[in-house]
């Protein structure tokens, strides 16, 4: 799967694959994320992924401009992402879309 984000003939925009994934996230991601505790398995590219939409969910990339968020729960989204920064687990501890994983150290540690 990596290397078609290497292939330069894949020309999908990061904002293309970032928009909406409240909806796909969670549907998609989040499932496996809860089943590999459960069998021993691991989490960390997971937890990676997750860590990654809570960056982007910030509205700011690295060099301070703005990024413009499109997602149905935006400001919900953002805010927790804002206040990640003096609280690590505020982005994941939005229930609804992640059920209990900030209370999961295997999930939180990685």
């Amino acid at each position: 799967m990596l290397e078609r984000y290497r292939n330069p003939a894949i020309r999908d925009s990061l904002a293309r694959l970032c928009a909406g994934a409240s909806d796909r996230i969670p549907t998609f991601l989040l499932p496996v994320v809860r089943a590999e505790p459960a069998v021993g398995g691991p989490v960390e590219l997971s937890a990676a992924v997750v860590a990654s939409w809570a960056r982007y969910a910030e509205g700011i990339d690295g060099l301070g401009a703005t990024i413009q968020i499109v997602d149905a729960r935006r400001e919900r989204l953002m805010s927790a992402a804002r206040r990640q920064h003096d609280d690590p687990t505020a982005f994941i501890e939005d229930t609804e879309l992640f059920g209990n994983l900030a209370e999961q150290e295997s999930f939180v540690g990685p």
